[in-house]
């Protein structure tokens, strides 16, 4: 398990050094700029190669016509090299500790909501077994939508991976391209401007997720096949009272979520972070 982590980290830091674009149409070749030095010295080796091969007799003309091929192409590849460098925008950290433990159920369901004139609006509600602990995720949540209860700039993303008929994992992270980190990324791309480098986003933020099992008397297949993927959704934080049922813990109020996306195993791509946190979580 621990191979298979540092080996998918590793990929991921390769990939990020070395990759290739399209940029205008074209395909270029990105280095990571702690590279251009290296880039450099073998530019200018390939070129002194070549100064020094007009010296020497080749004993067939086929072996000098591929010498010189290969500078061709070699001098060809450098120039379709751009740099890249990487920027690293931080998202909201949670300042407690966090005990998975706690988060012992996810409930769904449906109800209507006077309060914006919504009949029949879908209710997602995270189960707690400790109170205090649901009141910090709760505050942590709305410290991502930037205090809004309303969340419609989509600043917490939610998303429940189907992974068989028996069993679903509740995903939960900030949006990566939220308002300050575009901020951000677009700050530090006007400062590098002139030296033409291309910039690698990366993020570190922390993410909720955790396995749940499906039995026989789960409302969720029933909500899944009501609910609709980005259809606005009453977030909710309960514990559960002394007969079991639950209820809304003091000091939370519900968020409304305009994100929530219901998709099976097989629609998770490389390119969604969804993708990784499976890894972590398998």
């Amino acid at each position: 398990m621990k191979f298979k982590r540092r080996f998918y980290l590793f990929k991921n830091r390769l990939l990020y050094s070395f990759r290739i674009e399209k940029i205008k149409d074209k395909k270029k070749l990105i280095i990571h700029e702690k590279y251009r030095i290296l880039v450099r010295i073998l530019r200018h080796s390939v070129t002194i190669i070549g100064l020094v091969s007009s010296f020497i007799a080749f004993s067939s003309v086929w072996i000098s016509f591929i010498f010189a091929l290969f500078l061709e192409i070699a001098g060809r590849m450098f120039d379709k090299i751009f740099f890249s460098y990487t920027n690293m925008y931080i998202h909201p950290i949670p300042e407690f500790e966090i005990k998975p433990e706690n988060w012992i159920a996810m409930g769904f369901g449906y109800m209507n909501d006077p309060q914006n004139m919504i009949p029949d609006i879908p209710v997602v509600t995270m189960i707690f077994s400790d109170e205090d602990y649901g009141r910090k995720i709760f505050s942590f949540l709305k410290t991502l939508s930037y205090g809004q209860l309303d969340d419609k700039e989509k600043n917490i993303l939610v998303n429940i991976v189907v992974m068989g008929p028996d069993h679903y994992v509740f995903i939960l992270y900030p949006n990566l391209l939220s308002k300050t980190a575009k901020h951000f990324f677009s700050k530090a791309d006007k400062l590098n401007k002139k030296e033409q480098l291309i910039q690698n986003r990366l993020s570190t933020f922390f993410w909720f997720g955790k396995h749940f099992k499906i039995d026989k008397v789960s409302y969720f297949p029933t909500f899944r096949k009501r609910f609709s993927n980005g259809t606005p959704t009453i977030f909710q934080f309960h514990i559960l009272d002394s007969f079991g049922e639950g209820k809304q813990i003091i000091g939370t109020d519900s968020i409304y979520l305009h994100s929530l996306k219901i998709m099976e195993r097989s629609q998770i791509t490389r390119k969604d972070p969804e993708f990784g946190f499976l890894k972590f979580l398998s």
